[in-house]
């Protein structure tokens, strides 16, 4: 059964750093954390901590500072943010403007997701560096204009081995081609535009802040069936074993 979870940003409290744990095990949501944060001016995670997955971020608004160990690095909207597993790091907003992102980590590790180094982590000088492998940003003029493309932000050769990361365009009246299925996992995040995702024998309408989990073997598509273009993003879980790895199937 796919799990449908709109992010309701009605709970993010103005003044605050909140992060919305919208999928975990407690959901159905398997081997993975879904989640979207809000970062207001002067606020940030409380401490320098690590995780027992790769985590990453995509900002959709606003300008992020990253502490990754002993540096200090900068993002902003359209970039993409990979943490490996067990990196200490914190983020905070140094800015006048939110900054709102999200969030995937892989493996999901509950218990134990987060440890704090507050007592352990020394007093390193900080430096400010730029480093394009873990900060990436996204090119959109890769995109076709008239068909349905996507840009490859994370996979097993850029270091991410628990998953495949790509952000896809979707022109109107385009999608994901014939239902197909997977042998693994996906995730789908709608930030642009609206989608009609077919899943099984079931039509979804979904709008923008959306998240859409379909497990593997589970038929499935979507279509922008609006006037305007859509953009999602696309998450492997595990990565593929190869490009043509979708398999079409037939529902009589």
């Amino acid at each position: 059964m796919p799990q449908i979870i709109p992010v309701d940003f009605s709970l993010f409290k103005p003044t605050e750093f909140h992060s919305q744990w919208v999928g975990t095990d407690e959901n159905g949501i398997n081997g993975c954390f879904l989640v979207v944060t809000r970062v207001p001016p002067g606020t940030g995670t409380s401490a320098v901590h690590t995780h027992l997955g790769d985590q990453f971020y995509f900002i959709f608004d606003g300008d992020m500072n990253l502490q990754l160990a002993d540096q200090v690095l900068k993002a902003t909207k359209d970039d993409l943010i990979y943490i490996p597993t067990a990196v200490p790091h914190k983020n905070f907003n140094s800015t006048d403007k939110d900054e709102i992102h999200w969030e995937f980590i892989v493996p999901g590790a509950f218990p134990g997701l987060a440890r704090s180094y507050r007592a352990q982590w020394p007093e390193y000088e900080l430096k400010e560096a730029v480093n394009d492998h873990y900060v990436r940003h996204l090119d959109r003029s890769k995109f076709d204009k008239t068909e349905t493309s996507h840009v490859t932000m994370a996979s097993y050769a850029t270091g991410s081995h628990h998953c495949r990361i790509d952000i896809v365009n979707v022109p109107a009246g385009k999608g994901g081609g014939d239902i197909y299925v997977t042998p693994y996992d996906e995730v789908f995040y709608t930030m642009t535009g609206e989608q009609v995702f077919t899943i099984g024998r079931e039509r979804h309408t979904i709008a923008p802040n959306t998240y859409v989990y379909v497990e593997a073997g589970v038929p499935h598509t979507f279509l922008n069936t609006s006037g305007e273009g859509a953009t999602h993003i696309q998450v492997q879980v595990p990565e593929g074993p190869r490009t043509d790895a979708n398999i079409p199937v037939r529902m009589d």
